[in-house]
């Protein structure tokens, strides 16, 4: 194979230079995120799976998993 990343090191932790974040805005999608969304997940036998989240006030957020 003919990898173009293969020469790569994997192991840093520095960011790539094709992933530029500095003009990013903090909070662009928070208000709308806050409002509830879905997430949609296509399989490769052509069915989907639709999870939707409500709003957080809605929602039951269960942080601890032995309660």
């Amino acid at each position: 194979m003919n990898n173009p990343n293969s020469s790569l090191n994997l192991d840093s932790d520095e960011m790539l230079p094709e992933y530029d974040f500095s003009v990013g805005t903090r909070g662009k999608h928070y208000q709308a995120y806050r409002q509830g969304h879905s997430v949609t997940i296509y399989q490769e036998d052509g069915t989907t799976i639709v999870q939707d989240y409500p709003a957080i006030e809605e929602a039951i957020i269960l942080l601890d998993p032995e309660c």
